[in-house]
């Protein structure tokens, strides 16, 4: 039987041949963790640490910055999942669309 490790070295390889970034967003630090692939399509450094102001900020179009903001919101505020396509602008100033999916997770009643 195939080890865990080589499994996950696989959806790795698979994500970044796919351009398929994952991200989480924890909501008491208001830190976001970007994957290795988010990064690369962000076109920042691989050890970038980014919080949820800062990332608005990759989006310099107002409508995908309110789009994206409503999407997050009520998907907090209402369980609401989401798949919206966005512009944003990565660190070296390239406008690029890219798709957005949001699935929130709640414990004990909180996102």
């Amino acid at each position: 039987m195939p080890h865990t490790r080589n499994y996950k070295s696989l959806l790795e390889k698979t994500a970044i041949y796919a351009k398929m970034g994952s991200w989480e967003v924890d909501l008491i630090a208001q830190e976001v963790y970007w994957s290795k692939v988010t990064k690369l399509i962000h076109e920042v450094d691989e050890d970038y640490r980014c919080f949820y102001e800062e990332a608005l900020s990759f989006y310099k179009d107002d409508a995908s910055r309110a789009l994206v903001i409503r999407s997050f919101e009520e998907a907090i505020d209402k369980n609401k999942e989401y798949d919206v396509k966005i512009k944003i602008t990565t660190a070296k100033g390239r406008e690029i669309w890219v798709r957005a999916i949001g699935i929130p997770v709640f414990e004990d009643g909180k996102c």
